[in-house]
């Protein structure tokens, strides 16, 4: 059973300016909290493993098991099994204010290696696998040129380093 957190409401009235932290408008997050509270089937605050399955699946987007876990792993900052609209605002801002560290990459690129984590890098066939995962419509002529504008030294494959230095070269402000 889930544990009720603080709930994000003042005076029984939601108060959007406690979630702005200078990054957003209230209307940004008044927005989150729509997309949130679909979240949040129960009403309860949280959002459970269970609610942020069946969520994503009111979205048309079919998840593993294990991708629905590291998924919750990232954004649960308290390790208490559901996600509180603080840790959701968070996980929304948090890409907006930082460039993501090299562990966080990491963790990204061994979902892109999949199964395959043996490999040196991931090439065409491991995006379409992501792809597919996510029930992304992408050509195939398209992944094999996101796998060839990333790579390097030409190899085929997109090793961690190219996807960092990739990743660490987008402004993210």
């Amino acid at each position: 059973m889930k544990g009720k957190k603080e709930a994000p409401r003042t005076g029984g009235n939601f108060d959007p300016q406690r979630y702005t932290k200078g990054i957003l408008t209230v209307n940004e997050v008044m927005d989150l909290k729509d997309v949130f509270d679909m979240f949040d089937s129960d009403g309860s605050g949280e959002v459970d493993l269970k609610e942020l399955k069946s969520g994503l699946l009111s979205l048309g987007m079919e998840t593993s098991s294990q991708t629905l876990m590291d998924m919750m792993e990232q954004i649960d900052k308290d390790d208490s099994h559901s996600v509180d609209f603080g840790e959701f605002v968070q996980m929304m801002t948090a890409s907006l204010t930082q460039k993501p560290s090299r562990e966080d990459l990491f963790k990204v690129y061994k979902l892109f290696l999949g199964d395959d984590q043996k490999t040196t890098g991931f090439d065409a066939r491991h995006l379409r696998a992501v792809a597919d995962e996510l029930n992304i419509p992408i050509k195939e002529d398209e992944l094999k040129n996101m796998v060839f504008k990333s790579d390097e030294n030409m190899d085929g494959k997109v090793s961690f380093e190219e996807f960092y230095n990739i990743m660490t070269s987008v402004d993210w402000q």
